[in-house]
């Protein structure tokens, strides 16, 4: 098969995506998943240009969640350079760990500010977008301590239990336009924060022995997940908050 007719066959072939967070742990897993799924990607975050990250179809841009301005500049860079977007993956988040009586109120707004404010800007702004091409699919993601919150990481959970219900409402209004808009929740990872929980006898104790598959998850079974998800097979798929993490859900 020549490489023309390989590439016209991948499900997101002519698609252009945006991944927030999308230089390490879950987000970059995502954007490689999307790109090995024939999409053009770019993988945006605030840090310093990653160019480990940068491949033929992945390409880097730098965006500030928590500044409306720059999540539209972001999507305006994105239009002009390769078009779309054409899917939005609202991944940027941070955690803070401190229990409730020590977390400070700058780290709950920054947590509140990256987290929720963030996911909002970053769907607000693919929306505007879409709605113009009248197609299109943002997932956001939300984790699985939004229903079951660690102790050390409350104000996180908090924050991801938002992304929901801004999911729900954004689905139900973005419909008309032919626009998509669903929720993953990941489970324990083997990277990024999920890394950093395992790592936290504290925070990773109550969670080792609910995890029915006996270990964690990998972020490129969240990537590939996510990447079906935008792509044909998910196409009956709006509103919805979808569990990713191995039965940790069945814990109750």
């Amino acid at each position: 098969m020549s490489e023309d007719r390989q590439q016209s066959v991948l499900p997101l072939a002519g698609q252009v995506a945006v991944v927030t967070g999308g230089t390490r742990g879950l987000g970059l897993a995502i954007a490689r998943a999307l790109a090995a799924s024939g999409a053009s990607v770019v993988a945006a975050s605030r840090t310093a240009h990653p160019r480990h990250v940068e491949t033929d179809r992945i390409a880097w841009d730098r965006v500030d969640v928590t500044d409306p301005d720059s999540v539209k500049a972001l999507m305006n860079r994105t239009a002009e350079s390769h078009g779309g977007p054409h899917i939005v993956i609202a991944n940027a988040g941070i955690n803070r760990n401190a229990r409730l009586h020590a977390i400070t109120p700058g780290q709950w707004q920054d947590i509140v500010n990256t987290n929720v404010n963030g996911t909002w800007y970053t769907v607000q702004a693919a929306a505007a977008f879409m709605a113009k091409m009248r197609r299109g699919h943002i997932v956001t993601i939300s984790s699985c301590m939004a229903t079951h919150p660690a102790r050390g990481a409350l104000a996180y959970a908090t924050t991801k239990a938002a992304i929901p219900t801004i999911t729900i409402g954004a689905a139900l209004e973005l419909a008309e336009f032919g626009i998509r808009v669903n929720c993953v929740a990941p489970g324990i990872l083997d990277d990024g924060m999920g890394a950093t929980l395992t790592s936290n006898a504290d925070l990773w104790g109550p969670y080792r022995k609910h995890l029915v598959m006996g270990r964690p998850g990998r972020v490129d079974e969240v990537g590939r997940f996510v990447a079906n998800l935008v792509g044909p097979d998910g196409g009956y798929v709006n509103g919805a908050t979808i569990p990713v993490d191995g039965g940790l859900t069945m814990w109750r």
